[in-house]
């Protein structure tokens, strides 16, 4: 495996896994609840804010070209 495809590995891992998390702190401030026992439901906007960011992330090593790359260009 060279470089590119461990990027593109890592970032589609970490696309889906952060998908995940987002759904799953969205879910939790629909119900009004906190992701941190006893918190305010507000730290689960900011740990949706870090799911949404990580998942941005993860799409651009997904779908980055690298210099070397075999695809075709246009």
């Amino acid at each position: 495996m060279n470089r590119t495809s461990v990027l593109r590995l890592i970032g589609g891992l970490g696309a889906l896994t952060s998908a995940f998390g987002l759904y799953s702190t969205v879910r939790l401030i629909q119900y009004g609840t906190s992701i941190i026992p006893g918190g305010s439901p507000v730290a689960s906007w900011g740990i949706s804010g870090f799911f949404a960011i990580s998942f941005l992330v993860g799409v651009f090593l997904l779908f980055r070209r690298t210099p070397g790359d075999s695809r075709p260009t246009r």
